[in-house]
């Protein structure tokens, strides 16, 4: 997929939200995205199929206020492989595997119906392990979130990412989101270069006062330094419920296109993913 003029029409897209917020005077003191809760809990993700198995990526995160506008990010990605294939395409039974655990410092200030933030973080390299399993296991997790935050399991490599984004109000029922993450994955081989991957997502979610909504993502994920085109676009439909101290959500992350799409395809990436936390 060509990349540039899709990123360059969500940028359009998120200006002129921008602009159609700012224009907009209600006060919204009280609203805040996802983006900016403190909370605690965890990402749940199911890929199977008959081929290959199953795989079941759950990421454990922590969101933190440690200072005025001010927040801290932590996740434990960990992975497990059911009924997996091996390196010879041969089922062997069920592997388990620990990511990369991450951690990244945001400032997150507000500004009536505008949030945004900017911020960055590394990650540890737990993914550099020899045992074929656990490579497996990583790999399967990989493709289970088709390939977006795929720095959670990189294997032999040290990833170091920044983040920007914005949430803007744009009516008290309707918020849209953008982010951008560029991610320079060092490798531990000095034999080996350096990598640029770079993923990028736009969405708008419906939210009711009673808690529940619905939402929709359009991601993408690409290795920049590779030369050819291999931008990964996802579709991210989800409904969920909002209370004052807890929150769930439960979505079908659907690839497009190549190489993992398209989803409904025999053997391409459907994803049942579920996030459920407390607010803290």
């Amino acid at each position: 997929m060509k990349t540039f003029p899709i990123v360059a029409m969500m940028s359009v897209a998120a200006f002129a939200a921008l602009n159609l917020a700012s224009q907009d005077a209600s006060a919204a003191d009280d609203w805040v995205p996802d983006s900016h809760q403190a909370s605690v809990g965890g990402d749940i993700y199911l890929f199977s199929a008959r081929r290959v198995g199953s795989s079941l990526p759950i990421i454990p995160f922590l969101h933190l206020d440690v200072a005025e506008d001010v927040m801290l990010d932590v996740q434990l990605p960990l992975g497990m492989y059911i009924d997996g294939v091996d390196i010879a395409g041969h089922h062997s039974g069920t592997r388990f595997s620990l990511g990369n655990p991450t951690a990244g410092v945001r400032y997150a200030p507000t500004a009536d119906n505008i949030r945004w933030w900017v911020g960055g973080g590394l990650s540890l390299p737990f993914g550099a392990n020899d045992d074929d399993a656990v490579q497996i296991a990583n790999g399967a997790a990989t493709v289970a979130l088709g390939l977006y935050d795929s720095y959670l399991y990189a294997a032999d490599a040290i990833p170091v990412y920044a983040t920007g984004g914005i949430d803007v109000r744009l009516h008290e029922l309707f918020s849209l989101q953008a982010s951008m993450e560029p991610i320079l994955l060092i490798p531990i081989d000095d034999r080996r270069d350096s990598e640029l991957f770079l993923q990028t997502s736009i969405g708008g979610e419906f939210r009711h006062d009673s808690g529940f909504g619905a939402g929709m993502d359009f991601k993408l994920a690409w290795l920049a330094t590779e030369n050819r085109d291999n931008a990964q676009a996802l579709l991210d439909p989800y409904v969920g419920y909002t209370a004052d101290t807890f929150f769930a959500r439960l979505g079908l992350l659907l690839a497009l296109d190549e190489p993992l799409g398209f989803g409904f395809d025999r053997g391409k990436v459907t994803t049942v993913h579920a996030t459920v936390g407390g607010k803290l």
